[in-house]
């Protein structure tokens, strides 16, 4: 994210060595980019938009209503509400090893517009759950999709293209979609009965986690979800951000490596425990989630305890 920000540093003004702000407007958002060179405390902050602050170098301490210490560091968002205090401390900043960070404000009427098209893609009829920002905020952890998008944002916003504003616009759109994903996600995954009862993308993904060691196809879990395949499909992706193999895929490599983690089972045995017939397909899937295959997982799972 980091050089995503050289052309500001050449051009920025520093009037301040505490939340040193530079801006850079767009037709619906506003990037703002802060600096802090010397060590602090209690700097209160607020915006009248709702936001996305994602730490750029160096560490805060964020003290938020709902989450009264946390500390934040780079590759890290908070999304906030509109008019939501934080305070916020800077125990390392310092002229040599300054703290940055950026915050996009994004206008209300793009959000509610984009929210509602999201909604009409996801919610099925007769279902009542309905997704939006959360409005208490969130801290998100190192999301790498939400990490790239942001990066481009930041890219654009501090060039000198003539088209920005029209791709900024868009890029904000995809934003918004991913944190409702991201808040659709999280929920269905923690789901409470009362969800998994109202929300049928919610059943299916309960009924996925409790039967990853038999075979699933899409027609079952259309079944599942009383949806035609091709509409179950697509409201599956637009809520959860991956398709239902994926998903599936991602639960069972999961369970892998908790079993990899809390047994001496050999890979073939556990490729068979979580539903995959061929130790191949295990692997290369494996490998594709995790960055590396099950046998060097625990390898390093093992170095890792050992150190």
């Amino acid at each position: 994210m980091h050089s995503a920000l050289r052309s500001h540093e050449l051009e920025r003004k520093i009037t301040t060595l505490i939340e040193n702000k530079t801006s850079y407007s767009a037709n619906s958002s506003q990037l703002n980019v802060f600096e802090t060179f010397k060590s602090c405390s209690r700097v209160g902050l607020t915006f009248n938009q709702p936001v996305v602050v994602s730490m750029v170098m160096g560490k805060k301490v964020m003290h938020l209503e709902e989450k009264p210490r946390f500390d934040f560091y780079p590759g890290e968002s908070v999304i906030l509400p509109a008019n939501k205090d934080m305070l916020i401390d800077f125990p390392d900043a310092c002229l040599s090893s300054p703290t940055q960070c950026i915050a996009l404000e994004l206008e209300r009427k793009s959000i509610v517009e984009t929210v509602g098209l999201f909604n009409q893609k996801t919610v099925i009829e007769y279902d009542e759950n309905k997704w939006d920002f959360n409005q208490s905020g969130s801290h998100l952890n190192n999301d790498e999709s939400l990490n790239q998008l942001m990066f481009r944002i930041v890219q654009t916003f501090t060039s000198k293209q003539g088209s920005k504003d029209i791709l900024i616009d868009l890029m904000v759109k995809e934003l918004i979609v991913r944190l409702i994903q991201s808040e659709s996600r999280h929920a269905i995954l923690n789901s409470t009965q009362e969800l998994q009862t109202n929300n049928r993308i919610a059943f299916v993904v309960s009924f996925i986690k409790e039967n990853l060691h038999h075979d699933l196809s899409i027609q079952q879990l259309a079944e599942k979800a009383y949806m035609s395949e091709s509409h179950f499909f697509r409201v599956f992706r637009n809520t959860m951000g991956c398709t239902p193999t994926a998903f599936i895929n991602q639960e069972r490599i999961k369970k892998a490596k908790e079993l990899i983690n809390s047994s001496n089972k050999s890979i073939q045995v556990i490729s068979d425990m979580i539903g995959f017939n061929n130790v191949s397909y295990f692997n290369r899937i494996f490998k594709k989630i995790v960055n590396q295959s099950p046998g060097k997982y625990r390898a390093s799972q093992k170095n890792k305890f050992r150190a």
